[in-house]
């Protein structure tokens, strides 16, 4: 696992490949379909080295929106005994809001700096 870290924490494109190269060397014979996996469209998983060097956390890392998905369904799993399509939309802007306020509290770069922030857990 920290060698595939290293494939996807590197600092830039190249370094990134650098150690794609190194953990399928190291790692193909023992776990071969793991790595067929990593390999398979590399480049969509490493799109985030386009955009902005503030942005990688945030890109790098779908936590937020899977965490905003399992809040979502949480509250609507109750929306089958909803009596209108309203109450459903209501409800989805309120969790909506509520994520929303969450991801601004968490201050995930400054403009000042315009560097990535660690995120607290």
């Amino acid at each position: 696992m920290a060698d595939l870290h290293v494939v996807f924490w590197a600092p830039n494109p190249e370094a990134a490949r650098q150690a794609l190269g190194r953990l399928e060397a190291r790692w193909h014979k023992a776990y071969p379909k793991a790595i067929a996996l990593t390999l398979y469209r590399f480049e969509d998983y490493t799109r985030f080295f386009s955009e902005p060097v503030r942005f990688w956390t945030i890109l790098r890392s779908n936590n937020l929106l899977e965490r905003f998905n399992l809040e979502l369904r949480r509250r609507l799993r109750v929306a089958g005994t909803m009596h209108s399509e309203l109450e459903v939309l209501k409800l989805t802007w309120a969790v909506s809001e509520a994520q929303e306020h969450r991801w601004a509290k968490r201050k995930l770069w400054t403009k000042r700096t315009a560097q990535p922030m660690k995120m607290a857990a």
